[in-house]
C-alpha cells in the first residue's frame, strides 16, 4: 500500500491571462499539471500558505477564482455573477467549509460572511470549490 497514489482533479485554468487562485487540499503533498485537450502554454505558479491570502476589499471583482482573508466580524456581502459561480467560507486552516451561495447560471444575491476566515469565489463542482476561469463576478461587502 505504500506505493499507492491517489489522483484528484482540483481545478482548471481555463483561458485568459488573469491570475487564478486555487487551494491544494492539505492532505496532498504534490501538484501535477496536465494539459488536458489543449496545447500546453507557459505557467507561472506562486505557492504560499493560506495565511498569506490577500485581504478582502470592500469591493472585489474578477474573472477567475479567488481566495481572500477576512478578519472582521459577521457582515453581509452582495454578490453578482454574470454566469455560474459560488462563494464558500472556510476557517484559516481550510476546515469547516460551507457553501454560502451557488448557481449554475447568472445570479445576484447576498450572503453572510460569519466572521474571520477565508472567503473563496469559484465555480461549483459537486459541492466543492471549482478553480480557474469564471464569467465576470463582483462581491461587495456592506458596511456594518
Amino acid at each position: 500500500m505504500g506505493n499507492m497514489v491517489r489522483r484528484e482533479y482540483i481545478g482548471g485554468s481555463g483561458w485568459g491571462t488573469e491570475r487564478s487562485h486555487i487551494v491544494i487540499p492539505p492532505q496532498y503533498s504534490r501538484l501535477a499539471i496536465t494539459n488536458g485537450i489543449h496545447k500546453p502554454k507557459r505557467w507561472n505558479i506562486s505557492m504560499g500558505e493560506l495565511s498569506t491570502a490577500p485581504e478582502i476589499a470592500a469591493e472585489n471583482t474578477g474573472t477567475t477564482s479567488r481566495v481572500y482573508a477576512y478578519h472582521g466580524g459577521e457582515t453581509e456581502a452582495k454578490v453578482d455573477f454574470e454566469g455560474h459561480g459560488a462563494v464558500w467560507f472556510y476557517s484559516f486552516q481550510w476546515t469547516d467549509g460551507r457553501e454560502l451561495i451557488s448557481h449554475s447560471d447568472k445570479f445576484r444575491g447576498a450572503v453572510v460572511v460569519p466572521g474571520p476566515g477565508l472567503v473563496a469565489v469559484g465555480g461549483a463542482t459537486l459541492g466543492e470549490p471549482g478553480w480557474g476561469t469564471l464569467p465576470p463576478w463582483k462581491m461587495s461587502l456592506r458596511p456594518a
